[in-house]
């Protein structure tokens, strides 16, 4: 996958996230609430996909992506199962 293809798969879930698309139950949204605002960058749709690329590339944001895989992926996997 290329880094562009993987930042446009993190915004896509951020995005899932900000118009409730996914069903994440209250112990998944209480992981992604202190994330709040870099999952409502990720999303926007006026902020370049290369300046979202570079937030995520930042030092800081490696528990970020941690903490939003964490609660993301088990609602991917099932998704992927049924």
């Amino acid at each position: 996958m290329k880094p562009y293809q993987e930042t446009r798969a993190i915004v896509n879930c951020c995005h899932n996230i900000v118009k409730k698309n996914l069903k994440l139950k209250n112990k998944q949204l209480q992981k992604l609430r202190p994330l709040r605002t870099q999952i409502k960058i990720l999303s926007d749709p006026k902020i370049s996909i290369s300046n979202k690329n570079k937030f995520l590339n930042q030092k800081d944001n490696k528990l970020f992506l941690t903490t939003l895989l964490s609660a993301i992926l088990p609602i991917l996997i099932q998704q992927i199962n049924v």
